[in-house]
């Protein structure tokens, strides 16, 4: 079945069409690729900004008293006592009354 020039003139009015449809489809691939690493940039940007739960406590076991020398389990009556009193301890704080009274200008 030969080629008829009608034929011809039908594909060449169409190759531009064509020719803008392999193009989309080529560079459809490449922004494609290009938005997904875009968003991972951002994710993961968003997660070193961000503040991360721990994984698990590794290693962050309860630390013993050391001044304790009785058995394990037991505890003495003045520590029961002052956990059961429920009133924090403040921090006792020392103040000096000359300070930033007198200034030293020989050097």
């Amino acid at each position: 079945m030969p080629i008829k020039p009608i034929d011809l003139q039908t594909l060449f009015l169409q190759m531009n069409k064509v020719g803008k449809e392999q193009a989309a489809v080529k560079d459809g691939a490449v922004l494609q690729q290009s938005i997904q690493s875009a968003v991972q940039a951002k994710k993961r940007e968003d997660e070193v900004r961000s503040v991360q739960k721990p994984q698990a406590d590794e290693g962050a076991g309860r630390i013993g008293d050391r001044e304790s020398k009785s058995p394990a389990g037991e505890e003495s009556e003045e520590k029961r006592k002052d956990r059961d009193s429920g009133e924090p301890e403040e921090p006792e704080v020392v103040k000096d009354p000359d300070l930033g009274r007198r200034i030293d200008i020989q050097g």
